[in-house]
């Protein structure tokens, strides 16, 4: 049902409800792996036709759900770039044999035909994971060799980190290019040869998942720091994917133009950040300088009290017949005395009005 489905671009639920409102009987699940299992199974018959059996079913795809929320607009500059390439980069052409293959690729083939050379005669030499030999990966090849071509002839550098990753880089800029087959995930019934071959499933276990290849291709674009996923094109039956690499380049210069944007407002409000912080910091600055002074001014007050005490018993000490009785003792006294009081009081000091002194 799921692959039948896929022909009309429904599910394979869709397809059986389609099924159950025109009386047409549909296999029970598990169906198609008990019989290629060898197992025995029941094929129901078509019943009668009754009156108001419709004669025709119409099935077609379900359509897009409504977003509430309305994409973000896109900023004219991207607009602009995307308009721009579309009108000016040449159409990308894939040729139907690898005899000039970019430089990327032919260091990818060059590397395996190494690795080969190096393996042949060792007989405990395991086997390579990737091979070049299937059509679809030979194609692959030929999409992405064409693509890179035409990416590097328009101004974007190019870099290899892993084997079929490739990043397009403009200035500080990268996007990821991956070219791969697309791989989905099918549930099955486990049958008897999988439990003799296998001990990892569980008891009364029935199902299984399992990765089985498509034999179709899928183009993704990624940004490297996040591993988000900007645009992704799967071929169908209907429309290979030679036929949607022109749409790429546009793409990616729109993305790339995205991406300086982006960094731009970020930059301004980095930038803002940092303003706000300076203005924050230097008025915490200027309330902590405040409270100093302020406490300095109350203990000037408290010294200048201090400093007219001292004097004030200087002067009495010195009208008292003690002072006269001890004249060279009471002249050392009094200098000490009237020295700690100059001291302390500031009237006389241009410190006093010292606002930046902490």
């Amino acid at each position: 049902m799921t692959k039948l489905a896929e022909r009309y671009g429904i599910s394979g639920n869709g397809l059986a409800k389609a099924c159950r409102n025109a009386e047409i009987p549909v296999p029970e699940r598990g169906y198609w792996a008990k019989l290629q299992a060898g197992k025995k199974v029941v094929r129901k018959a078509l019943p009668a036709v009754k009156r108001d059996t419709p004669r025709t079913v119409i099935i077609s795809p379900p359509g897009k759900r409504e977003d509430s929320t309305p994409p973000p607009p896109v900023p004219d500059t991207v607009a602009a770039k995307v308009e721009q390439v579309k009108q000016t980069a040449k159409p990308v052409s894939v040729p139907a044999t690898l005899s000039n293959p970019h430089r990327i690729v032919a260091a990818w083939l060059e590397d395996e035909r190494r690795e080969k050379r190096a393996r042949r005669g060792d007989p405990w030499a395991l086997p390579l994971k990737r091979s070049d030999a299937t059509e679809l990966d030979k194609r692959r090849l030929r999409i992405l060799s064409a693509l890179l071509k035409a990416i590097e002839a328009s101004g974007y550098t190019l870099k290899c980190e892993r084997y079929r990753d490739v990043q397009i880089r403009t200035g500080t800029m990268t996007i990821e290019l991956i070219l791969e087959e697309r791989i989905k995930q099918v549930r099955r019934l486990i049958t008897d040869e999988d439990r003799r071959s296998s001990r990892w499933y569980a008891e009364g276990q029935k199902w299984t998942q399992e990765k089985v290849p498509t034999g179709r291709l899928r183009l993704r674009l990624l940004e490297p720091e996040y591993r988000h996923v900007v645009k992704e094109w799967e071929e169908a039956e209907s429309s290979p994917l030679e036929a949607l690499l022109d749409e790429v380049l546009p793409t990616v210069a729109g993305k790339f133009e995205e991406i300086r944007l982006q960094r731009m407002r970020q930059a301004e409000e980095q930038a803002k950040r940092m303003e706000a912080e300076r203005l924050r910091y230097e008025a915490e600055l200027e309330a902590k300088k405040e409270t100093i002074r302020f406490r300095r001014l109350v203990a000037h007050c408290a010294n200048r009290r201090t400093a007219a005490e001292i004097r004030e018993l200087v002067a009495s000490v010195e009208r008292s017949p003690l002072a006269a009785d001890n004249a060279e003792l009471f002249f050392d006294w009094k200098s000490w005395a009237l020295s700690h009081a100059e001291r302390i009081d500031l009237l006389a000091k241009e410190t006093l009005f010292d606002r930046e002194r902490l």
